[in-house]
């Protein structure tokens, strides 16, 4: 009897080219294409659909088959995906798609598909959607806006749980910190408050506390809100934008060993509720308000109006202090001229004595005789300068012998010359400085100044000017931290050095990567070892019962307490350890025991060690040494001892025996 030939069910295309024949090939029947991704492979939870769909619901009116998405153009939209999807083609028009490993919905959709199909080759008209296999069906869309939806609910959440647990976190390492730094305390002054710290001097004498340290930093919007941690400064624009413009005055304060005091309540009631008392030495204009500290310096922040007419001001005054300082240096150049003149003359002068004496001590005249003057001839007839007739050539004459009484006279009128012109020069200068002419007139640069006052409005918004806050917000002028945990957190930001010699190391709420290591209990002793040698990057470490970090049971805190709990060993009980991976050496050497289970990346690690390890897991635990382990260390410390004993009475010399015997013998 000849064997049946073998059906194929499902077949399979990987590229362009037989997707495009498979498409033509099958253009008569139903094509139901299940497009998967190649680093998942196909669906093996609907092969028992696939078979009865192909065998017994369709047989030759539909075709399986099944499409790698990372090779073929027209499921590009599908890469990536580990869900498996089903598409339904009818004459190369899609119409259709499944999402899920669902083989019943597989099932009826494919009979649906078929009826659907037969109708339309009777005739009928169907309205259902028909489109290019590179389109999105609606359903498509419904579903990645669901995906999209639920990816982003994911990242909320993420976020959410990533921002508690550093909330927790951040709070336990300040719990602990805190024990550690008792006798110290802060307060932080504003920018715009350093003079509080020295007007309040006095106080820190009265309340018997000692300036350990104080510095300025220039903090951001970050640091400014890790400085007000758990707080009870409101934290608006205005509050922010005083804190960052500029840099803050932080003092480190301390208390006597012997104080016993609650510091922080110390700081809060001086600061904050105590009441100066008024001196009896001081007139009342200059006595000090009898408000708190916190309340004197604390303000209210101005509207834009006002703070851009300060701002219109402050450049009015600075204009005003060029000007006042170019009218300075004005009248220093005038005096300077000033005094070069009286100094030019004063010298000419002495010259000119000192010439008059030399004159009359060689029996000279004081003055010198003028030089005569040469005189010049008369010209010649019929030249071109013959003089004209009448008053022209009288007052050609007079011109002639005025010229040369001039000549005569110039010469001994050059030397007083030449002394009057830096007394013109200076008056010059003099007579052109503003003001001098007409001391009513108003000078330009001051005429500019009253016109931009003019067309000055400080409601209009100016391109350009700095950020204004909003106005009416309250913005102290010091911060004391009102609990230990707020203090805490601000010594460890501001002073970590003087907190480090207190508290030996600062922890921090930020932990490096790390992956979860589980392995079988019997392994525990060969971990062991391995921790020892990697202490610094095994963060956590535990006995639980299953191998599931979600649900897995808790049942010792360490391998030493597991040893002496008489409960009997369960073949499920676990090792697990929170491994950094800061570094690989560790991981790789806790690899070569063979765990059970290791988390497939960081991310899923620190969720999963997270869900094994909560925050503040084993702090309250201690490890405990039993009086059977103190007898231990107490026989293996005296071990040498005995042992030297003997050797001590096998060196002994023969005299000493001999004077032993004789002891012995007396």
């Amino acid at each position: 009897m000849a064997r049946k030939q073998q059906v194929s069910i499902q077949e399979t295309v990987d590229n362009n080219e037989d997707f495009a024949n498979y498409l033509e090939v099958h253009f008569e029947q139903l094509i139901c294409m299940e497009v998967y991704s190649e680093f998942c492979g196909p669906c093996l939870a609907t092969g028992n659909a696939i078979r009865k769909g192909k065998l017994e619901i369709g047989e030759d009116r539909i075709a399986m088959v099944k499409a790698c998405a990372d090779k073929i153009d027209a499921l590009e939209r599908f890469k990536n995906h580990s869900e498996p999807v089903f598409l339904f083609i009818v004459r190369g028009k899609l119409t259709r798609a499944m999402f899920g490993p669902n083989g019943i919905d597989l099932c009826r959709i494919i009979e649906e598909e078929l009826k659907f199909m037969e109708k339309e080759s009777q005739g009928i008209v169907l309205d259902r959607p028909k489109l290019e296999i590179h389109e999105m069906l609606p359903e498509e869309a419904a579903k990645l806006e669901e995906n999209l939806k639920i990816e982003e609910e994911y990242r909320e959440a993420a976020e959410r749980l990533r921002v508690l647990t550093l909330a927790a976190r951040k709070k336990r390492v300040n719990e602990r910190l805190s024990q550690s730094i008792k006798r110290l305390n802060f307060i932080m002054f504003w920018p715009h408050c350093h003079q509080a710290h020295y007007d309040l001097y006095e106080k820190w004498d009265m309340i018997n506390i000692t300036v350990a340290a104080k510095d300025t930093f220039q903090l951001t919007e970050k640091t400014a809100r890790e400085a007000l941690y758990m707080s009870d400064v409101d934290t608006n624009e205005a509050c922010l934008h005083a804190l960052l413009n500029g840099k803050v005055l932080v003092v480190l304060f301390k208390m006597f060993d012997t104080d016993t005091r609650d510091f922080v309540k110390l700081m809060r009631y001086a600061l904050y509720e105590e009441i100066p008392v008024p001196k009896e030495d001081v007139p009342p204009e200059k006595q000090v308000p009898l408000v708190p500290a916190y309340e004197r310096y604390a303000t209210i922040s101005k509207t834009a109006r006002e703070i851009r007419r300060d701002r219109y001001n402050a450049k009015l005054q600075k204009l005003k202090e060029e000007r006042e300082e170019m009218e300075r240096l004005q009248a220093e150049q005038d005096r300077l001229a000033r005094e070069a003149e009286q100094e030019a003359i004063r010298l000419e002068k002495q010259r000119k004595d000192e010439e008059r004496m030399a004159r009359l001590a060689a029996g000279l005249p004081a003055e010198p005789e003028p030089e005569p003057e040469p005189v010049a001839p008369p010209p010649e007839e019929g030249e071109a300068g013959e003089p004209k007739e009448g008053e022209e050539k009288v007052e050609g004459q007079e011109t002639e012998q005025g010229t040369t009484a001039e000549g005569g006279a110039s010469t001994v009128e050059e030397k007083r010359e030449a002394t009057e012109t830096a007394s013109e020069v200076a008056t010059t200068v003099t007579e052109m400085t503003p003001g001098d002419e007409n001391p009513d007139e108003v000078p330009a640069e001051e005429q500019v100044v009253e016109k931009k006052e003019e067309e000055f409005n400080s409601d209009v918004e100016i391109e350009g000017e700095d950020y204004i806050p909003p106005g009416g917000l309250f913005v102290p002028g010091l911060y004391t931290p009102p609990n230990e945990l707020a203090k805490s957190n601000g010594l460890a930001l501001f002073y970590p050095k003087q907190v480090t010699a207190l508290a030996e190391t600062i922890e921090t709420e930020y932990l490096p990567p790390h992956v979860l290591v589980i392995f079988a209990i019997d392994k525990r002793h060969d971990v062991q070892e391995v921790v020892k040698q990697y202490t610094s990057e095994i963060l956590n470490m535990g006995i639980f019962v299953g191998e599931d970090p979600y649900n897995a049971e808790h049942i010792a805190y360490s391998i030493k307490q597991y040893d002496k709990m008489e409960r009997p060993r369960r073949y499920y009980d676990r090792l697990a350890l929170m491994v950094s991976r800061k570094r690989s050496l560790p991981l790789l050497q806790l690899a070569g025991l063979n765990p059970v289970y290791i988390s497939a990346d960081v991310i899923s690690g620190e969720r999963e060690c997270l869900a094994m390890f909560p925050v503040g897991y084993g702090d309250d635990y201690v490890e405990i040494e039993s009086v059977k382990e103190e007898e231990v260390v107490e026989v293996v410390e005296a071990a040498p001892e005995v042992t030297e004993a003997p050797e001590a009475t096998e060196e002994k010399a023969p005299d000493e025996e001999d004077e032993e015997e004789e002891e012995g013998g007396a």
